[in-house]
């Protein structure tokens, strides 16, 4: 089993674009009717385009959380800035249906239009019965703002990407909130954890809190590691509602433990790549190593300490950090944006090694 990071990037890069180009048709499509906010045809002046900064005027007070969302930014942030930088023009507009919904020239992202107008009317789309009172646009409840349908036409992506052109699921982070709510008994659905009512937008990887809510971490130490070893074992709690990472299979999360010195001298071992490995283009089947909805995952780890290095007032420190592209990306690679960071942190723990663990050195270590 190999791992092949460019040609994964241009599959990813495709598979992404392929799935949007049903958003806004799953957006038209109908809903619960309910009555109309105001008379007919007072949605048809925000049917042509983004209109963002129009929403803004009526709903300040949520227009801010999504400028600061992913979903604003899916058009214009770096990483898809590079990726696009190296995609056939022959793709591009593919890329657009998830990026740029509204149009391939729009630099809008994902935004408010692009979810919440029906583009065959005109008519504004919520995600919950009766909240328009007064609005100056036709209004109807669409429970595929709420139920994970309308987020699926881009979080499903199945293409002809496989040896001879079998089709291959490359995503499915419904199917794997479906799992989790099964192994769970969670019952909330995609909008009640990214956009809820205990947060004004709709968060995701670029928000760091939220982020930190993904994956409960902790770590135990072995009495007596070994001869020059820190050994013990992480546990890491899946509490994402999804596979973790989810999303493009470019993502992984790099878990790692480091002892550190008081000194500053640090000594590092990589322990897991939470990752999708497999190049369907090659004929491989994919072998998903991330953790799994509702996963509880325990893992051991050893750390060999360097000659010198001090015995005293040592700690130990475990991390996971997302990592927005795949460790097999070299620095310098073209899909790496030049000065973003490589890795989003996701949990972090330290302990202090108490006196009572020992160290044994020998002369062959």
């Amino acid at each position: 089993m190999t791992t092949r990071a460019p040609a994964a990037a241009a599959l990813l890069l495709l598979a992404a674009a392929a799935a949007g180009s049903t958003l806004l048709a799953l957006g038209a499509a109908a809903g619960d009717e309910s009555p109309a906010g105001g008379g007919a045809g007072k949605g048809a002046w925000i049917a042509g385009g983004d209109a963002s900064a129009a929403c803004a005027r009526c709903h300040a007070d949520a227009h801010p959380g999504f400028e600061s969302s992913g979903h604003a930014v899916a058009a214009t942030e770096p990483w898809y800035a590079a990726s696009l930088d190296h995609t056939p023009e022959a793709l591009k507009p593919l890329c657009a249906g998830c990026h740029s919904p509204t149009g391939a020239a729009s630099r809008a992202g994902v935004s408010c239009v692009a979810c919440h107008v029906d583009r065959g009317t005109g008519t504004v789309l919520a995600p919950r019965p009766g909240m328009w009172a007064g609005a100056p646009h036709d209004t109807r409840f669409a429970p595929e703002l709420r139920d994970g349908r309308l987020c699926a036409t881009c979080h499903v992506v199945e293409l002809p990407v496989g040896k001879d052109g079998a089709w291959v699921r490359l995503q499915d982070t419904p199917a794997e909130h479906a799992l989790w709510r099964e192994r769970t008994g969670d019952g909330r659905g995609c909008v009640d954890c990214h956009a809820g009512t205990a947060r004004p937008h709709f968060a995701g990887m670029r928000d760091p809190a939220f982020l930190a809510s993904a994956v409960a971490l902790s770590l135990a130490l072995d009495r007596d590691g070994g001869a020059g070893l820190v050994a013990g074992a992480l546990v890491l709690d899946n509490r994402a509602g999804h596979a973790f990472p989810a999303g493009s299979q470019l993502r992984e999360a790099w878990v790692r433990v480091t002892v550190v010195a008081p000194d500053g001298r640090r000594a590092s071992a990589l322990v897991e790549r939470l990752r999708i490995i497999g190049d369907p283009a090659a004929g491989e089947t994919p072998v998903d190593l991330r953790l799994a909805p509702g996963e509880t995952r325990r893992l051991p780890f050893r750390v060999a300490l360097p000659e010198g290095f001090p015995m005293a007032g040592l700690a130990v420190e475990a991390t996971v950090d997302l990592a927005l592209v795949s460790l097999d990306f070299e620095d310098g690679h073209p899909m790496i944006p030049p000065g973003e960071p490589r890795t989003v942190p996701v949990a972090r723990v330290r302990v202090e090694i108490p006196e009572t663990i020992a160290f044994t050195f020998t002369e062959d270590r």
